[in-house]
């Protein structure tokens, strides 16, 4: 102190007088920003967390809808079935039967029922929009028979695939297996091999309990894909739903969630995935937890990734037919933190300005106090050189 005091002391009075109208002015705005720049930060974090949870919200509601309107068919189709409104040998009924619900349910591509003795009715919604039959009875002579239906659903078109039998497809053995209505494993459909998808699948018995057949209706993978790549998750940001082995379900990456391989799909596992920002978000998921097993609750996390700091959260996704998913979505903190260095360089700024503006301002001061100083010293000496003797 007695050091600052004894400089302070040497230096000029045109000097002191700004400095000590600049200094407390600097000090403020340092700690104004300062504090302005930490408490953006905050809310940005703040901001960040809350999208993230609004994201995950319209994520968890979109795919309840999607997963609950082919259990819901399957339902109307078992009443149906056990009220004798739906013949499983009647195949005009069932094509009529089948062609309202997908003009009904946007949500649904495909609705099927294969019997014990091997029959298969089914109708699927393709990309453009059209739908297609796909029959195989006694008339097709075991061949699966594929037909385009216009709107008045005459048929045209016909093509031929032998060997189709609907016992032996992943959703019947699914159905059979667990004796109640559930989910199919993700497989390739037969119709289009480069599709994948679930399938909500319930049998059919009789009052006996005998097996008469399987009720189906497909929920493709992606669909959800499209809605993933909609969201609007920051600037940057991405979502993506994997099963608990690790294995993508969807994803709002560029990245296809799986590769043709010869006639069929490759899927890709999430620590293999081309996109480096879900793959560097599946990495500490599974560095923190060693596995994605374990996440049984709402998970909110960060790390860095290529210098910047990524938020995280993930969620599971699980309904009565037995899905069991982990949705994750990913937002660098960057996205949110624009403003707030906007801020910080505002201030710096405004800062920098009011410096500037007070020493000016201490200088002109300094002067119009210290101008009558001098005069009285420059006085002074005048004075004294007249008094001196000898001058």
């Amino acid at each position: 102190m007695r050091i600052v005091r004894s400089v302070v002391s040497r230096l000029p009075m045109k000097l002191t007088m700004p400095l000590m109208l600049t200094v407390p002015v600097l000090i403020i705005a340092v700690v104004l920003s300062m504090v302005a720049f930490v408490q953006g930060r905050r809310t940005a974090d703040s901001l960040a967390t809350q999208l993230l949870h609004e994201v995950h919200g319209r994520i968890q509601d979109r795919l309840g809808t999607l997963l609950r309107v082919p259990v819901r068919v399957n339902q109307i189709n078992f009443d149906a079935y056990r009220m004798g409104q739906l013949k499983l040998d009647d195949v005009e009924q069932l094509e009529e039967h089948s062609w309202r619900q997908l003009k009904a349910f946007e949500e649904v591509s495909y609705v099927d029922i294969g019997t014990e003795n091997g029959d298969f009715i089914g109708l699927e919604r393709m990309a453009d929009g059209t739908i297609n039959l796909e029959l195989k009875n006694a008339s097709t002579e075991g061949a699966l028979h594929t037909f385009k239906l216009d709107e008045s659903m005459q048929r045209s078109g016909k093509k031929v695939r032998p060997g189709y039998d609907p016992r032996s497809r992943p959703w019947y053995v699914a159905a059979i297996q667990a004796g109640e209505p559930t989910w199919t494993d993700i497989y390739p459909f037969f119709s289009v091999p480069a599709r994948l998808g679930i399938t909500a699948v319930r049998p059919i018995r009789d009052p006996d309990g005998k097996v008469r057949g399987v009720l189906g209706c497909d929920l493709v993978l992606s669909r959800i894909d499209q809605f993933l790549r909609s969201l609007e998750v920051g600037e940057t940001g991405g979502a993506f739903i994997i099963e608990r082995d690790g294995m993508l379900v969807a994803s709002s990456s560029e990245h296809q969630s799986a590769i043709k391989v010869g006639n069929g799909l490759e899927r890709a596992h999430v620590l293999r995935f081309q996109d480096t920002a879900i793959r560097a978000a599946a990495e500490h998921i599974s560095e923190r937890f060693g596995d994605f097993t374990f996440i049984d609750d709402d998970l909110h996390s960060s790390f860095e990734w290529q210098g910047q700091t990524i938020l995280l959260q993930a969620r599971p996704i699980r309904d009565k037919g037995g899905l069991n998913w982990l949705a994750v979505t990913l937002v660098p903190a960057n996205d949110f933190m624009a403003e707030v260095y906007a801020g910080r360089r505002r201030s710096i700024v405004i800062g920098t300005i009011a410096v500037l503006a007070t020493i000016a301002l201490g200088i002109v001061l300094a002067m119009l106090m210290v101008r009558p100083f001098l005069s009285l010293v420059s006085h002074l000496r005048d004075q004294r050189a007249r008094t001196t003797p000898g001058r």
